[in-house]
């Protein structure tokens, strides 16, 4: 006698108003009827998926495929199945047996695919990929899929090749734009990723996941004011998108749109008070102000927000992703004393979240090694200022005395990188996670820990909260103290310190006899540039100046007042900052003194080296900023013998050019105030004879900056006596060595 007939019409409805429960609900019905409609299973097997509910769905399937084993897609259903489950050799089985029975199927083969790359089988998953691509050229799906294989397989040229195929075949796809983006990014061809995410976003205009990323990239190119109307339309469409709010305040603090940001910051805040939103709000410090006034009235804003949320006893559970933005590293631009700022904020985040104060297992018990074991810890350790500082001290550093381990949150992959990494002991890299770096550092089992620089990347200022060895130091990367009570040491150099510099730092000031750094001497093998290749005017007195904007102090400007005004042929060269609105911005103060002369003062766009080198060795004097001076820009255009002009200020991030000229035995271009500072200038520039023989000394005496063997052993003196004075549970004294 036959079976009797069931309707699966009214369960495959539900299931297409997206109603599965109901669907399995009637499937269960069915079943109970006749318990062998294989169907029926799998109607009921979708329907559980569809629920999430994958233990019952394997269940109903793998009875379903048992009864009807050639049926092609309860194959493939039961492969989808073990894969989200994560049974990966089952699964793959699955979907060979399905492809089998139906080779035509693109989904079961673009699901194969996926299956096999999250099983980690990348070769195979690469050739069925090549293989689909090649039997399916015009297929989307295919060449999708080809792209997500090549680019695990690292071969991004290629993968950018097959994403472009797939966005010709399917134009109105979101997918394959967002591979070409993908690839794009990791090419590094950051500027292009913007047309294909663009697209993606008038694609698929409610996905607010594409248009962050678009804002996200516009923010990283420094195009703020797109990124804020990317942002503003993610929030007209959901007003409490946290992760908008958050991204729209800081584009706004680095459009120095302070007022803007306060609004922005207080509506996230509204959201999730009590936050470390708040200490975002509360440090938030604008790149560029207006005036010394400006900075007094932002530092006091600064200390008063702290006290009051240390007052209100605010809970942080990760202060890394609430909180992480080192806005704090403004502060060492103002030109004032920042420890108590900086010993304020780490009593504040101390309090708010204990277990920075993680202890490594290993603090306090002796051990037998032969050889000292130091840690590294840096974002920077690569092609950055970071790299050239530390690069020498990492290959010079004595492995017979020491082991040496990099660690590297995030890793990085570049020439400086990989020859770090072949002149260290080991290298580690580290997840963007402060548990897991913390005990991922904890198990070296270090004797020192050493921070070439805080407070320019708020993942490893954080990490230093944590005793993660029985000596811990940080340097003059970031050439600020940093109010962190289990930092040991701050090691800096006498030439950068005045004698009542010890009270600056919360850490113990030790001031080495040489620059702490073993800095390879630059080569130029580029041809120099002309005026003309960078477009500026073949006569008149050229002063050129190229940091960063942010280190251009209000109290800078009277000195380009002065200098222009003295010299009323002579131009100013500086970099542009990061955005547009950062260079209207400094314009405006110095118009504000002097319009005549603000007009000779002209913003190029940043070059890179060599051009770097050309265009400072163009200028008739190098005009080094005095709050903030320079740190590697000067290390590398002394060899050059670039007469670079410095007034050292009070504080060590004014004075390593001072401390370098020291080292060099020749202070003649270190000015004693504002205004022997530009008679410096205008005698460089109006005695061109005086210029060249200046030129030819410092080319000569800066011979006693780079590889400086004496420097690297007088930091292995260091290293030795703080560990072995910890051993003894004593501390070094902040005096010279």
């Amino acid at each position: 006698m036959p079976a009797p007939t069931i309707d699966l019409a009214p369960a495959v409805r539900a299931l297409a108003d997206g109603q599965p429960k109901v669907t399995a609900e009637l499937c269960a019905e069915l079943l109970g009827r006749q318990p062998d409609s294989v169907e029926a299973m799998h109607l009921q097997g979708v329907a559980f998926q569809m629920l999430a509910d994958l233990p019952a769905a394997l269940e109903v399937l793998q009875r379903a495929a048992a009864l009807a084993p050639g049926h092609a897609e309860i194959q493939a259903q039961l492969a989808v199945t073990l894969s989200r489950l994560g049974r990966f050799d089952p699964a793959i089985a699955a979907f060979r047996h399905s492809l089998s029975l139906a080779p035509g199927s693109d989904t079961t083969r673009g699901n194969y695919c996926i299956a096999l790359g999250q099983a980690g089988r990348h070769a195979e998953w690469l050739r069925e990929a090549k293989n689909w691509a090649a039997a399916s050229p015009r297929s989307a799906d295919a060449a999708l899929q080809l792209t997500r294989a090549l680019l695990a397989h690292g071969d991004v040229k290629a993968a950018l090749a097959a994403a472009d195929r797939a966005a010709a075949l399917a134009p109105d796809r979101v997918e394959p734009a967002l591979a070409q983006a993908e690839a794009l990014g990791k090419l590094g061809r950051s500027r292009d990723r913007l047309a294909p995410l663009r697209r993606a976003w008038a694609l698929a205009p409610k996905r607010l996941d594409i248009a962050l990323r678009l804002a996200l990239l516009e923010r990283d190119l420094n195009r703020f004011d797109a990124a804020i109307a990317t942002l503003k339309s993610i929030l007209a469409v959901d007003p409490r998108h946290l992760e908008a709010l958050l991204r729209l305040a800081e584009c706004e603090r680095m459009l120095c749109r302070m007022e803007d940001a306060d609004a922005t910051y207080a509506r996230a805040i509204a959201l999730r008070p009590g936050s470390g939103i708040e200490v975002m709000h509360a440090t938030a410090v604008c790149p560029i102000e207006l005036g010394e006034a400006d900075i007094r009235e932002r530092r006091r804003v600064y200390r008063d927000r702290l006290r009051a949320l240390r007052e209100r006893r605010i809970r942080i559970d990760d202060p890394y992703r609430e909180a992480g933005h080192p806005d704090w590293y403004f502060l060492a631009y103002h030109g004032l004393d920042d420890r108590a700022l900086q010993e304020e904020l780490a009593a504040l985040f101390l309090e708010a979240c204990p277990s920075l104060d993680e202890v490594a297992p290993h603090i306090g018990r002796p051990t037998s090694r032969k050889r000292l074991r130091i840690g590294m810890v840096s974002s920077f350790l690569k092609d950055h200022t970071i790299g050239p500082l530390n690069r020498g001290l990492v290959a010079e550093l004595d492995k017979e005395r020491f082991e040496l381990i990099l660690f590297r949150p995030g890793g990085a992959d570049d020439p400086m990188a990989r020859a770090m990494d072949r002149a260290a002991s080991a290298s580690v890299r580290l997840e963007f996670d402060l548990a897991r770096a913390r005990r991922a550092i904890a198990e070296a089992e270090l004797d020192l820990l050493y921070f070439p620089d805080i407070g320019m990347d708020s993942f490893t200022y954080f990490l230093a909260f944590a005793r993660l060895a029985p000596v811990q130091v940080v340097s003059w990367g970031h050439p600020d103290t940093t109010g962190i009570p289990n930092l040991d040491y701050f090691l800096s150099v006498a030439g950068f310190e005045t004698p009542e510099a010890d009270a600056h730092y919360s850490e113990t000031l030790i001031r080495l006899s040489r620059i702490s750094s073993h800095f390879y001497r630059p080569t130029m093998t580029a041809p120099p540039k002309t005026r003309a290749d960078f477009g500026l005017p073949e006569t008149g007195n050229l002063y050129i100046s190229l940091a960063s904007l942010p280190k251009y102090h209000p109290s800078f400007d009277a000195i380009l007042d002065d200098l222009l005004t003295r010299d009323r042929s002579a131009q100013v060269i500086l970099n542009t900052g990061h955005c547009r609105d950062w260079d209207r911005r400094l314009h405006g103060r110095i118009a504000g003194r002097n319009p005549e002369a603000a007009r000779r003062v002209r913003f190029i766009d940043k070059v890179q080296h060599p051009d770097f080198f050309s265009l400072a060795r163009l200028g008739d004097a190098f005009l080094d900023t005095t709050v903030f001076c320079g740190g590697r820009t000067c290390l590398e255009l002394w060899a050059y013998g670039v007469p670079i002009v410095t007034l050292p200020s009070p504080f060590l991030r004014g004075r390593i050019a001072y401390g370098g000229y020291r080292q060099m035995g020749m202070t003649d271009l270190v000015a004693r105030n504002e205004r022997h500072y530009v008679d410096l200038c205008l005698a460089l520039a109006d005695d061109r004879g005086k210029r060249a023989t200046t030129s030819a000394r410092i080319s000569e005496a800066s011979g006693a900056l780079y590889e400086d063997k004496r420097a690297v052993r007088e930091i292995e003196d260091f290293f030795a006596a703080a560990i072995a004075a910890a051993a003894k549970g004593e501390k070094l004294a902040g005096r010279p060595l």
